[in-house]
C-alpha cells in the first residue's frame, strides 16, 4: 500500500494536464465539430421556448409524470407522432471562468479517486507498467464508463460518444503515464 499523501504530486499535475488535453481537443482538433447539429428553424424553435418561459434545466418531451400517465391515450398519441427527446436548456452565455474552474476541480477529483485506488494496489517502488495498468484502466472507466449509457438512454449519438470516449482514453493515458513517471520509489519511501 502506498499513503495517499505520497500522490499529491501525480494528482496534481494529471489534473492539470487533463485540463489543458481536454481544451486542445476541443478547441483544436476536428473530432468534436460534427457532435452537435443545428435545428431545423433553429429561430423559431428558440423563439418557442423564450416565449413559452422555459428555464434552465432538463427536460424531456413528451413528458411523462410517471409510469401511469404512459397509459393516457393523449401521451401515447405524442410518443408515436414524435419527435422525441431531451433538451438541456442553460442560462445565458456560460461563465467562462466558472466552467473552466469546474472542470479542474472535476480532474482533480477523478485523479484522487484514481490515485486512492492505485495506493491500495500498488507498493512504492512500483513498476512503471504496473502503476501505468492500473491508474490507465481506472481513469478511463472514470471518463468513460457513463458515456454509453447517454446512448442508450439519453438519445446522445454514438458518433458523439466515440468522439467521447476518444478523449476519455486520452486522458486516461495521460494520467497513467504522469502517475507511472511521479510514482513514489521505495527507498524514498523508507527514508521518511
Amino acid at each position: 500500500m502506498t499513503p495517499l499523501a505520497d500522490l499529491w504530486l501525480p494528482i496534481l499535475v494529471s489534473g492539470v494536464a487533463v485540463f489543458i488535453l481536454s481544451a486542445l481537443m476541443w478547441m483544436m482538433m476536428p473530432h468534436h465539430k460534427k457532435d452537435y447539429a443545428r435545428l431545423p428553424d433553429e429561430d423559431a424553435v428558440m423563439k418557442v421556448l423564450r416565449d413559452g418561459g422555459a428555464a434552465h434545466g432538463q427536460y424531456s418531451f413528451p413528458h411523462c409524470e410517471g409510469h401511469k400517465a404512459m397509459k393516457d391515450p393523449a401521451w401515447q398519441a405524442k410518443q408515436k407522432l414524435g419527435p422525441i427527446g431531451m433538451l438541456y436548456l442553460v442560462p445565458g452565455c456560460p461563465n467562462m471562468g466558472k466552467a473552466m474552474t469546474l472542470s479542474i476541480l472535476h480532474n482533480l477529483g477523478i485523479a484522487v479517486l484514481v490515485a486512492y485506488i492505485a495506493s491500495n494496489s500498488l507498493l512504492p517502488g512500483a513498476d512503471y507498467l504496473a502503476v501505468f495498468r492500473i491508474v490507465g484502466a481506472t481513469t478511463i472507466l472514470a471518463y468513460c464508463g457513463a458515456r454509453f449509457a447517454d446512448a442508450i438512454w439519453m438519445g446522445h449519438t454514438w458518433r458523439g460518444v466515440a468522439t467521447q470516449v476518444f478523449d476519455g482514453v486520452v486522458y486516461g493515458l495521460a494520467t497513467a503515464g504522469i502517475f507511472g513517471w511521479l510514482w513514489p520509489d521505495s527507498l524514498r519511501h523508507d527514508m521518511l
